[in-house]
């Protein structure tokens, strides 16, 4: 369940990340990204066997573990939505005169 639950939010993270970073920086922001999450993949096997060795008890162990995400949540109280939306790049609007290269539609008499 839990690795369903992984996948069903890391496409949209991914996508996210060169949308606010722009064109000219997605790449490393990708990998600063990717190289920020894998670091928990390196830390946490090291935190539960410590915890582990030193308690010899899973239930220590799993609230350590809780302890990660509810510590992560005090600095996403800081931020506000509309911080977001301030970084996007502007979506481009529909016209019906010109089409999706901005170039104008000739005029046609309906005939054709």
């Amino acid at each position: 369940m839990l690795g369903i639950a992984a996948y069903v939010y890391s496409p949209v993270m991914l996508a996210m990340v060169p949308t606010l970073s722009g064109g000219q920086l997605a790449g490393s922001a990708a990998g600063g990204v990717n190289a920020f999450w894998q670091l928990g993949s390196t830390i946490v096997p090291t935190v539960v066997g410590l915890v582990y060795g030193a308690t010899g008890s899973f239930q220590v162990v799993f609230l350590v573990l809780a302890a990660g995400p509810l510590l992560g949540i005090v600095p996403m109280l800081g931020l506000r939505t509309a911080d977001i939306h301030e970084h996007l790049p502007p979506t481009p609007t529909a016209s019906t005169d010109s089409d999706c290269t901005g170039r104008p539609l000739l005029a046609t008499n309906g005939k054709d």
